[in-house]
């Protein structure tokens, strides 16, 4: 029996080598890339939940700003008419509350600080009027709607939410 040597298949251990070797580099390439995204991503939810509990936190100091400061209906008129308060009538918005950037620089918004919560806030109170008894006879205490609005703000401004909550207070 005759041995037979095959001579022309030199070299191909070495480009198959080098075929998979470009292979394993372009998938750790795009596993590096999608592992960058990912790293963004989840930085930008970080800062997006801390502007968030900002705003719920300038929401609770607003409502307790009501129950602190409004305990009548004739508290509530003198307020809503001082100008630079943070408390006025629905309408009578002292400019476009949908722009978040003038929330921090307006002296008609209360800051709204709080040691535990990082990130700034600040709200403003909105009444929304008085809600009429089934009683026409009823004397008693009336029950009054606020808007509590707060915007809330990440460590370096770049990231603010807004959020209203209606609260109700008998005066």
């Amino acid at each position: 029996m005759k041995s037979v040597t095959i001579n022309n298949q030199r070299g191909i251990t070495m480009i198959m080598s080098l075929i998979l070797l470009f292979v394993t580099t372009i998938a750790a390439i795009a596993a590096g890339r999608g592992s960058g995204l990912q790293y963004i991503m989840a930085g930008n939810s970080a800062q997006s939940q801390i502007a968030y509990y900002a705003a719920e936190a300038g929401i609770e100091q607003g409502e307790a700003w009501i129950d602190t400061n409004i305990s009548s209906s004739g508290q509530r008129r003198a307020l809503v008419n001082v100008s630079n308060n943070g408390v006025f009538q629905q309408g009578d918005e002292p400019f476009d509350l949908s722009d978040l950037k003038l929330w921090f620089s307006r002296s008609d918004t209360k800051s709204a600080n709080n040691a535990i919560v990082r990130g700034q806030a600040r709200f403003m109170i909105r009444w929304l009027g008085e809600i009429a008894p089934l009683d026409p006879n009823y004397t008693g205490k009336r029950l009054n709607a606020f808007d509590v609005i707060a915007v809330g703000e990440n460590d370096d401004g770049s990231v603010q939410t807004q959020i209203i909550s209606t609260v109700y207070r008998y005066l």
